[in-house]
């Protein structure tokens, strides 16, 4: 028995994403979410990345319309920039990790990103 979507979403989903209760829960945290822009981080995107009754809440997932970046880079986002931040800087020098650790956040997502390629590629060459 199919739950009542929009016509967008029937056509391009062979069985409906929103179960009985009209609501998705987060993939992560399980809050209740319901299928639309303002509460799915994942809406629109196919193919859909989860089973049905399943999404990201933008607390997770991250909300690109705000101008806080940890709030754009969600849960999810933050605890992935985390890891890498503690990659990086165990393997700078200590002149070098207080330089990282000086950088706003935006510029050690970007550092980071750099750097752990250049750090797999020199790892890759010793071998």
């Amino acid at each position: 028995m199919e739950t009542e979507q929009n016509e967008s979403s029937i056509e391009k989903f062979p069985f409906p994403l929103v179960d009985e209760t009209g609501y998705l829960a987060c993939f992560y945290c399980g809050k209740h979410i319901r299928h639309t822009p303002e509460e799915n981080a994942v809406f629109g995107e196919e193919p859909y990345p989860f089973d049905r009754g399943h999404g990201i809440c933008l607390s997770c997932g991250g909300d690109p319309r705000s101008t806080d970046l940890g709030t754009q880079l969600g849960l999810i986002g933050l605890v992935c920039c985390a890891v890498r931040f503690e990659i990086v800087r165990d393997n700078l020098t200590p002149q070098h990790q207080a330089l990282f650790d000086a950088l706003p956040d935006w510029k050690k997502i970007v550092a980071s990103g750099f750097l752990i390629k250049g750090l797999l590629m020199k790892r890759r060459h010793k071998i």
